[in-house]
């Protein structure tokens, strides 16, 4: 989703302006900037364990495993660098003299370099346009430090930031990938195996002669089916009584209806689990783009601010961290 590094890293454009920053407002976005930055690594951290844990296996799943666990470390590594992006503009934002960022546009520089080179192909397929964009930038960074232009070392930084937060966008459909997909083939297995149950309940109670206990349990088995959690999904048809060849229903044809009944019901328990987890991660992945979406705007209105000396207009961008926040907690409360 994924992201929440550049979520706050926009909130913090929003409150400096291209001015200096009151001291409460600038702790307030440092506090919100570190709680996104935590909570983003965390997203991460935990599709890499899913990812682990959906490794094991043979030899294609444990190479999956490892192409897998290589994007990830490089999302975290897109991530340091707007981290490293951030402290810049805040440095600058807040007065500092743009001489005392030059250490931190030379972490730049190598922090693009090394992502060009190792990061790349393992997010994208055709690398060339990026690396050719980020492979430039470095050059321009490092001329403009070395004759102390550090404003246009941050102007020249900004293009390849901006290329990997399009690389990210590209990207974050596969950043949620194994978790969806695991999900959703639980999904199926639930629901599979309610429908099945659902003919075995019809088939039996066809043949057995109606009366207020096999009623009861009719009406039971069709209340549970209707409880499942799902607008995409076929659910299974409800049960009609239709009798053949029936007969008088005794205590053992009563137990095995409670018995059919019960697993249905434990079925339709957990298929709901899984749809609500199925939901939480579509609405943590929803989130997630819409904030790299908002954070690629806040960024070149941004820079054009810096660049030219001009206060920032505000950009509502605490929504988009404020969701994606609660999207994550609905997500970990789901699981």
């Amino acid at each position: 989703m994924e992201s929440k590094k550049f979520l706050v890293l926009l909130l913090f454009l929003i409150l400096t302006s291209c001015s200096s920053i009151p001291k409460q407002e600038f702790g307030n976005y440092l506090y919100n900037f570190n709680y996104v930055n935590k909570t983003t690594q965390e997203i991460i951290l935990v599709m890499k364990i899913v990812a682990e844990s959906e490794g094991q296996g043979s030899r294609e799943d444990e190479q999956r495993l490892e192409e897998k666990l290589t994007a990830l470390d490089a999302r975290l590594a897109a991530l340091d660098l707007i981290d490293k992006y951030n402290d810049v503009l805040v440095e600058l934002a807040s007065g500092t003299d743009p001489d005392a960022v030059r250490g931190s546009l030379q972490n730049i520089s190598s922090g693009l370099s090394y992502f060009g080179t190792n990061s790349l192909t393992s997010l994208l397929s055709n690398v060339a346009p990026y690396g050719e964009i980020i492979s430039q930038a470095v050059a321009l960074i490092d001329n403009a430090i070395k004759e102390n232009k550090f404003k246009e070392a941050v102007d020249a930084a900004q293009k390849p930031i901006q290329a990997i937060i399009d690389i990210l966008q590209q990207d974050a459909d596969d950043l949620f990938e194994i978790q969806v997909q695991t999900l959703g083939d639980k999904k199926d297995s639930y629901r599979d195996r309610i429908i099945e149950l659902r003919f075995d309940f019809q088939d039996f109670v066809n043949t057995l002669e109606n009366d207020n206990n096999v009623n009861s349990s009719i009406d039971e088995f069709n209340k549970v089916t209707r409880t499942m959690k799902t607008s995409n999904d076929k659910l299974p048809d409800q049960i009609n009584y239709s009798p053949t060849n029936v007969r008088l229903p005794n205590s053992n044809d009563y137990n095995l209806l409670k018995v059919i009944y019960t697993q249905v019901d434990e079925n339709v328990t957990e298929f709901n689990k899984i749809v609500t987890q199925f939901n939480a991660v579509e609405e943590v992945k929803t989130s997630y783009k819409e904030a790299l979406t908002a954070t690629s705007d806040a960024f070149k209105n941004l820079n054009f601010a810096i660049q030219n000396n001009q206060l920032v207009m505000p950009i509502d961008f605490a929504i988009y961290a404020l969701n994606l926040s609660k999207a994550y907690l609905k997500y970990q409360e789901a699981k």
